[in-house]
């Protein structure tokens, strides 16, 4: 992601165009993980190791499509590093949540998307209030005070905000039932 802004610009195109042929039913309903996820844990690193204002850029120029794929990989990535116990997948996760939602539609609820990080991360023996700490320097204002706040709850059950984790022939997967 860094460069000068003209190599940074080619850049969003080529993965919003990468990103166009994807439908989010058919990225969420792959098994994890796909070369997608793969190709979005490179995107996320790099996005990790950019400054502010190219994370800024990124999250802005970035299709409403492309971050709605963010929000899924999200929750991909975290469901990868339960199954890995890899700390790094669950905060490139968290990172991506931050893309997905740097428009927050109206009504949204943030802490529902978040319950399954803060569930991974206890279960990888992981500080809540540390990673949501270091994922909330990558949000926006509003989402990072909800980030904030949600990583230091003193206790959480999954459950509470509808999500279920099922252990399945190739893992773990966390399903959300709608209430």
């Amino acid at each position: 992601m860094q460069g000068n802004g003209s190599d940074f610009g080619a850049y969003l195109r080529q993965l919003d165009e990468k990103l166009a042929g994807v439908t989010a039913l058919q990225y969420f309903t792959e098994p994890v993980p796909v070369s997608l996820d793969l190709h979005l844990d490179t995107v996320i690193e790099r996005y990790r190791r950019s400054p502010t204002s190219r994370r800024v850029e990124f999250q802005t120029g970035l299709s409403p499509h492309g971050r709605a794929l963010f929000g899924i990989y999200g929750h991909r990535a975290a469901t990868r590093a339960v199954n890995e116990y890899n700390g790094d997948l669950l905060r490139n996760g968290l990172l991506a949540s931050t893309v997905a939602n740097a428009e927050i539609p109206a009504g949204r609820r943030i802490d529902i998307g978040l319950a399954v990080y803060y569930h991974v991360a206890r279960k990888l023996g992981l500080n809540t209030a540390d990673l949501f700490t270091l994922a909330a320097d990558y949000a926006g204002p509003d989402l990072a005070l909800a980030m904030v706040a949600f990583g230091n709850r003193p206790d959480f059950a999954l459950k509470q905000l509808g999500w279920e984790e099922q252990h399945t022939p190739q893992g773990i997967k966390y399903k959300y039932r709608w209430r």
